[in-house]
Formats: structure tokens, C-alpha cells, sequence
């Protein structure tokens, strides 16, 4: 576990388990939600169900990447 050195606050791992909701970065760079449908044990890879202006996608063995590179998945932001 990491300790923000300003705050104090640790910071606890974060894992993708089955429905949890992530960003998924289309080609464009566009940021869209996106549900964990299956997770790989490593936790690197998930499949995902995206959502989109025009309709839901199925995405499988997408890789997690907080860099936020296009056809990734990551974390959303927080305020």
C-alpha cells in the first residue's frame, strides 16, 4: 500500500472485479463508461460491456493502462 506523503491517506489497491464500472478510451480518445463483465486472474485484462451515444459495445481481453492509450481501460478520475 502506498501513503500520500501529504495527506496520510493510504492508498488501498484497487482491483476490477465483475461489474464494476471503468473508463474505456475509444480510438478517438473519447473516455466511455464502461461495465467489468469478467476479469483475468492477474487482473490485467477484463472483458467489457461499453457504453456509447450510440449504442453498448462488447470488448474482450482489454488491457488496463492509466496512461489512458486508446482501445485500454483504466480507473475513473476522481475529483
Amino acid at each position: 500500500m502506498e501513503v500520500n506523503p501529504t495527506s496520510g491517506v493510504v492508498a488501498v489497491p484497487r482491483y476490477p472485479t465483475v461489474g464494476r464500472i471503468v473508463h474505456y478510451v475509444d480510438r478517438d480518445g473519447a473516455h466511455l463508461a464502461a461495465i467489468v463483465t469478467e476479469a483475468s486472474p492477474d487482473s490485467r485484462y477484463v472483458n467489457l460491456t461499453v457504453f456509447d451515444p450510440i449504442g453498448i459495445h462488447f470488448f474482450d481481453d482489454v488491457e488496463h493502462d492509466e496512461a489512458q492509450t486508446p482501445g485500454t481501460w483504466h480507473w475513473p478520475e476522481r475529483d
